[in-house]
């Protein structure tokens, strides 16, 4: 599986909402762990929370280990690049930027096969509801295109 970068004449510091937020997320586990996977990506109002697995090479031991990360989200500096996993949160923020109501509290859970995004949006009779979609590599694909609503 492979995923693209979003055009590249986005530069990063026009990006707003979670677009922003979770590109510069993916920009610092780009540059913290080159080889990570099975990340997951909680975000609050001012920091994120990433855990995940990344590549160790040592004396002793070479091999996946937990990788846990709490990220401020105002100190966060967009990426001058962009690699694999601030393309692909970007794209989730993208999705995200296009769904009703503010959505609160975003959950990203990378999978195989696409991204697992869980976030809460305002209920129609006030307060919080919990939303969880599964999107797939075919959607993110037309997303870049700009057709998927």
């Amino acid at each position: 599986m492979r995923w693209l970068p979003f055009r590249r004449s986005t530069p990063a510091r026009d990006l707003t909402g979670w677009t922003r937020h979770l590109r510069n997320i993916g920009a610092a586990l780009d540059v913290m762990a080159p080889a990570i996977q099975n990340v997951a990506v909680s975000v609050t109002s001012s920091e994120a929370r990433v855990s995940a697995l990344a590549w160790h090479e040592g004396r002793r031991y070479t091999g996946w280990t937990p990788l846990d990360l709490q990220l401020s989200l105002a100190t966060l500096q967009p990426p001058n690049g962009g690699g694999f996993w601030a393309a692909r949160l970007m794209e989730v923020g993208l999705l995200l930027d296009r769904w009703p109501g503010p959505p609160r509290d975003p959950l990203v859970l990378a999978m195989p096969n696409g991204t697992l995004v869980t976030a809460l949006l305002p209920a129609p009779a006030g307060g919080w509801r919990l939303v969880t979609r599964m999107v797939t590599d075919a959607e993110l694909a037309t997303l870049r295109s700009g057709k998927l609503r």
